[in-house]
């Protein structure tokens, strides 16, 4: 039972797969702002990932696409407090059903990824 999944849901509301963006203070980004993105309260680091990564994961949360990415280490010392959880994220379309991803990494923070969605 190790590898049980627990999944909570709320009728009418898309499900972000654990995707959040973040501003330098640890908030919420404004819609249409540039943010750290965050997954399960990690970080995400930028190897593989790609614009199918990056308009899978925005739709994923939502949004209708990705405007733009870097990544970078941005965010101070915010975003070197965050564990870097995602690495290696590989889209083969724009739709997170598409993706593949390691939970271990060979990065650092410099290596985070930093999202803005199309609101």
């Amino acid at each position: 039972h190790h590898e049980d999944v627990f999944l909570t849901c709320q009728p009418g509301h898309s499900h972000a797969h654990g995707f959040t963006l973040v501003d330098w203070r640890g908030g919420r980004a404004r819609r249409g702002c540039e943010g750290l993105l965050l997954w399960n309260g990690g970080t995400v680091c930028d190897d593989y990932f790609n614009w199918n990564a990056a308009h899978a994961i925005c739709r994923a949360m939502g949004f209708r696409s990705a405007l733009a990415y870097r990544s970078g280490l941005a965010y101070g010392a915010m975003q070197r407090r965050k564990r870097i959880r995602m690495d290696d994220v590989r889209c083969r379309s724009g739709h997170f059903s598409s993706c593949h991803y390691r939970t271990r990494h060979n990065c650092s923070h410099s290596e985070d990824i930093l999202l803005t969605c199309h609101a």
